[in-house]
């Protein structure tokens, strides 16, 4: 870059202010570049800095102990395993309950939105009663 230039530009306020002075460097393709008041930043050489060593590091573990590391699942207690079992058995009795009663099953859900409410259910329930549709087990 060639310098050709340096522009001063002042304050437009009324208050008298230390004046921070902002050159501009004006190079021949009438490219401006601001510069800082010192001049040109320069790049900080890596090997002048210290390496940051964490305090709480502790190298008898893996990446010293800043990584969550996944732990050995423990298998699943009893409890649960009773019931899984027991949703799984319930799931079975109720495919077979509705495959094989499937009017006794359909009186009793109907039903249980005829106490909920509903008027089309409760002219349903009504109207097996009276026929004398439902069967009792």
């Amino acid at each position: 870059m060639v310098k050709l230039g340096v522009k001063v530009k002042g304050s437009p306020c009324k208050e008298k202010k230390p004046e921070v002075v902002l050159k501009e460097v004006v190079t021949g393709e009438d490219v401006k570049t601001p510069l800082l008041p010192e001049g040109v930043r320069q790049r900080r050489n890596k090997k002048e800095q210290p390496r940051y060593i964490p305090t709480d590091w502790d190298d008898s573990l893996p990446y010293g102990g800043k990584v969550y590391l996944a732990r050995k699942k423990l298998p699943d207690s009893w409890l649960c395993v009773f019931l899984q079992v027991l949703v799984v058995a319930g799931a079975l009795g109720l495919l077979y309950y509705g495959l094989y009663y499937t009017e006794h099953m359909h009186y009793h859900i109907v039903k249980a939105y005829a106490h909920l409410g509903y008027k089309d259910a409760q002219a349903t329930v009504g109207h097996k009663l009276l026929n004398g549709k439902i069967l009792f087990l």
